[in-house]
């Protein structure tokens, strides 16, 4: 297998700041924005100027910024495939060192959904796992997606940004993304003498579903729908309340068309690679 290059494509680039744009508007009261940027925001003129060129939003007669309805739909297939990138939280903090569990017990080899991954001792196995099910069925997998997610997963945009939009405007979250791409454990470095690298990988991603599974019979909060609703923050908000006069609230929906979440673990190769990789490579530069 040949495996994805840890270096940004100008399109790659791209894809990731049509994101962040998209999101900052819709994420504005009723999904409307001033186009007099704040301070922190302004070096990004260019991008909210591209957007608007390339239809992505448009203008309210109020001069307000709002997403087209090519944005929003844009910007729902950033939300459907960050809705499939949490089905693989389960293996964002692996520990290959712990022993399998004994019939019926906890395993203690997969982390909850509120713990991070600390090398050597535990690992992000997220990337390998997408990447090998995509090489396998011969797409190239949407690396540099699945790692902005990873990394803004639990963020909370907001206009105080404490140098988000610095690092974006001048290339150094890029240059950190690329860094997580190149320092991720691949398969072809965990695969033990004898295997081959779809072999060990499915013996992980079964054993981690098995987690899944034990822990929605036995009801734990180590992975449930409900604490990954909680440690999503604002990155993903279906529906918010705005009280305008104190007392009666309006319904701002964020985004639509999608499937409403479901966790339950009846997934497998065939989802990583369809749902996600097909939503990147059919959505994002349309």
């Amino acid at each position: 297998m040949v495996e994805a290059s840890n270096e940004l494509s100008p399109e790659q680039r791209a894809e990731i700041l049509r994101f962040d744009i998209l999101f900052r508007v819709n994420g504005q009261g009723k999904g409307e924005k001033s186009v007099l940027l704040s301070r922190s925001e302004d070096m990004l003129d260019d991008e909210f100027q591209k957007a608007l060129s390339e239809g992505d939003l448009e203008i309210t007669e109020e001069g307000l910024y709002r997403l087209s309805e090519k944005g929003r739909l844009v910007l729902s297939a950033f939300g459907a495939m960050f809705h499939e990138f949490k089905k693989l939280s389960i293996f964002k903090c692996v520990r290959p060192d712990v022993p399998p569990p004994e019939g019926g017990e906890p395993d203690e080899r997969f982390g909850g959904l509120t713990e991070i991954a600390r090398p050597p001792e535990s690992e992000d196995y997220r990337l390998l796992i997408f990447e090998n099910f995509c090489l396998r069925e011969g797409r190239n997998p949407p690396l540099h997606i699945l790692v902005f997610f990873s990394l803004v997963e639990n963020r909370s945009f907001n206009q105080d940004d404490d140098g988000w939009s610095w690092d974006l405007a001048n290339g150094t979250f890029f240059d950190y993304i690329e860094e997580v791409m190149a320092t991720q454990p691949r398969a072809r470095e965990i695969v033990p003498d004898g295997w081959t690298e779809d072999e060990i990988v499915n013996e992980i991603f079964q054993a981690g579903m098995n987690e899944v599974k034990r822990c929605g019979r036995e009801n734990t909060e180590k992975y449930s729908l409900e604490a990954m609703n909680d440690s999503q923050s604002s990155f993903w908000i279906e529906k918010e309340e705005i009280f305008e006069d104190g007392t009666q609230p309006v319904i701002v929906e964020r985004y639509r068309d999608y499937d409403e979440f479901d966790n339950r673990p009846s997934f497998g190769a065939g989802l990583c690679v369809g749902a996600f990789a097909g939503l990147a490579t059919c959505y994002l530069l349309s």
